[in-house]
């Protein structure tokens, strides 16, 4: 166990520090605490809420999440 938080802390690391766009979809609203965890590991991190959708949003909306997925397109532009 902690050599995945060890390896999870590494990569959200490099991934703060690549200043690579995040999105968390979450199927329930989250936690303040998880909020604002979220934003001093990942400042760069957007969240959506997509609420009754449970613990896998995009499967109870798969078109909603394939157009987000399309959009990461954009990112790097």
């Amino acid at each position: 166990m902690a050599e995945l938080a060890g390896n999870t802390a590494d990569w959200l690391a490099a991934v703060r520090a690549a200043k690579v766009p995040y999105l968390f979809i979450a199927g329930h609203e989250i936690e303040p605490g998880y909020q604002d965890w979220l934003h001093d590991v990942l400042p760069q991190a957007s969240v959506m809420v997509w609420p009754g959708s449970g613990h896998f949003p995009q499967l109870a909306h798969p078109r909603r999440f394939a157009g987000c997925l399309a959009a990461t397109a954009q990112w790097g532009r």
